[in-house]
């Protein structure tokens, strides 16, 4: 199953492969300390699969860390705003139209923040990142095509 093996008197590998689960995504959120670190490096120079998970993770983060912030076009959003307290103030009595088109700014707003993400994951997949512990070059981590 590629789970790390069990020795006598430790822990079988599920519950291990589980607490190193957790600490991937500890370490995601920018919480695993150094002693956490050094336990899931030691796990996942044993387990295949939580050290693929590991390096998918690892590369993720490094992505992150490399973005370039996109600066909202000048007025951007002062406009989101007004539009918005525009139809706050619209009375809603007798107006069928105004909470279809509001609909229908829900689902195209929806729809945009979809087409970005999809935008934002074909870029990442395209990255080259360093492997986090060989300085290797890896292409294609977030594809699932990783050098290992």
């Amino acid at each position: 199953m590629g789970h790390e093996a069990t020795a006598p008197g430790r822990q079988p590998p599920g519950r291990r492969c589980g607490r190193a689960a957790r600490a991937i995504d500890r370490l995601a959120d920018g919480r695993l300390g150094a002693v956490g670190m050094l336990s899931l490096r030691r796990h996942t120079a044993n387990c295949p699969e939580c050290g693929n998970s590991f390096r998918r993770m690892s590369a993720v983060i490094e992505a992150l860390e490399n973005t370039v912030p996109v600066r909202a076009p000048e007025g951007f959003t002062g406009g989101v705003l007004e539009r918005l307290a525009g139809e706050a103030a619209a009375p809603a009595a007798g107006h069928a139209g105004d909470s279809a088109r509001r609909g229908f700014l829900w689902v195209a707003g929806a729809a945009l923040l979809g087409v970005g993400v999809a935008v934002g994951v074909a870029a990442a997949s395209r990255l080259r990142v360093h492997h986090p512990v060989t300085g290797e070059v890896e292409e294609n981590l977030a594809a699932g095509r990783a050098a290992v």
